[in-house]
Order: C-alpha cells, then sequence, then structure tokens
C-alpha cells in the first residue's frame, strides 16, 4: 500500500483524502481500486483529460467530479458478473413466482375442514409465506432492468467474467462521460478501464471502446 505521503503530485486532492481516510480506517471503501486510480501513470492522462473537459463539481452528485467518478466505479464493479444472458434469467424468476403460485393454491387445498386438527391447520398457515416468495419473485422479474444494472443492455453474457465486465465498464463510463460533460473522451476510456481492471497498457484499443458502445443494444435511460 502506498504512503499517503507518497502520492503523486497530479493525484486529485479529494481521491487522496478519502485515501487517506481507508488508510486510517475512518472511511471504507475499495483501497485497491483507489490506489491504482491514484497511483498507476496512465492515470495522470486520465486526469488530466477530466479536468480540463469535465465541471470541477459533478451536477448529479454535488461533489467533485474525480470522487463521483471513483464512487460509481466502485458501486458498478460491486454487482456480480452475469452467468446467465439477461433472459433466461428473469424467465427464471418468472418460473420461481408461477411455481410458487402453484405450491401456495396446493397448501391451501389441504386446509382442513375440521380446524381442531392442529397439525393440517398449522401447515395451510405457510401459505402465506409462500405467496411473499411469489410477490418478491414477480416484482424482481417485472423490474429485472433495474436489478440487472448495470449490466442491463447487456445483450447476451460471456463465458469470460473478465469480458463482460470490461464491457460493462465501457459502456457505462461511456454513458457517464456523455451525460455529464457531453463528450465520449473515447482514450480516457481505454485508459481508465485498463486501471479499474489491472490490465496491462495497451490492452483495450480505442476502436474496441467505440465498437462496444456502438454495439449497444439498449442504453439505460439513468445513469
Amino acid at each position: 500500500m502506498t504512503p499517503f505521503g507518497h502520492l503523486p503530485a497530479w493525484a486529485p486532492e479529494s481521491l487522496c483524502m478519502i485515501y487517506a481516510a481507508i488508510q486510517c480506517e475512518e472511511d471504507e471503501g475499495d483501497i485497491d481500486l483507489l490506489e491504482r486510480l491514484l497511483t498507476d501513470e496512465r492515470m495522470e492522462k486520465v486526469w488530466q483529460s477530466i479536468n480540463r473537459h469535465a465541471p470541477e463539481i459533478d451536477p448529479v452528485y454535488c461533489g467533485p467530479f474525480q470522487e463521483s467518478l471513483y464512487i460509481l466505479l466502485s458501486a458498478w464493479l460491486s454487482y456480480p458478473t452475469p452467468t446467465q444472458p439477461r433472459n433466461a434469467r428473469k424467465a427464471l424468476y418468472k418460473a420461481i413466482a408461477d411455481s410458487a403460485r402453484q405450491l401456495a393454491a396446493l397448501i391451501k387445498a389441504t386446509a382442513p375442514d375440521d380446524q381442531s386438527n392442529m397439525l393440517l391447520k398449522s401447515f395451510s398457515r405457510h401459505e402465506r409465506y409462500i405467496l411473499e416468495i411469489a410477490r418478491c419473485a414477480d416484482y424482481v422479474s417485472e423490474d429485472f432492468e433495474y436489478f440487472y444494472c448495470p449490466y442491463s443492455g447487456t445483450a447476451n453474457h460471456s463465458e469470460n467474467s473478465l469480458s463482460t465486465t470490461q464491457t460493462m465498464l465501457i459502456r457505462s463510463i461511456n454513458h457517464y462521460f456523455l451525460e455529464r460533460i457531453k463528450q465520449p473522451l473515447w482514450q480516457t476510456t481505454a485508459l481508465l478501464v485498463e486501471v479499474v481492471l489491472n490490465l496491462p497498457h495497451g490492452t483495450i484499443q480505442i476502436e474496441a471502446v467505440r465498437g462496444c458502445v456502438r454495439t449497444w443494444p439498449k442504453r439505460p435511460e439513468n445513469l
């Protein structure tokens, strides 16, 4: 771990303060990600580009732009990489809801005519818990794009989880830059994704970034 006093001069001050707080255990955060954002040599160009084009304060986050970007990167990476195509995952929750309702109906059919039978009466009470499972599964299925965020709009998953995460990050960062500063910053995005995923320099080319964005089947309405 890089000592706070050895951080490079180009490192954003707001992120340096967060880094110091995490080191002192006064704050929580992804210390490994933050250290790469503050020490990887490629980030000097990234922060220079962002400082030239971005506002000092993120208009939505209402805090330093660099801090907003770090928080969003941490949030995006906190979501598990999908292991199934989106439609298959959505159908799974729908099947759970349908099965739960069928099970609840069967349990309801066991309700005893003679309410003095405590064993059967107790068993029939499980119906409401099964219906709660159906309700929750319906909720996830109906609002699946929200729960799938930030992988919403990704038509297919990849057997290579790194490839899937790389695609998600490129599209999310591109959307963020276009929303906040009205520019795609292709080279900045390529370098930033390399650093975030700890990839060797030159792994991601600008044309690959452009191609990834062009093939985005559905952009999220809200970041």
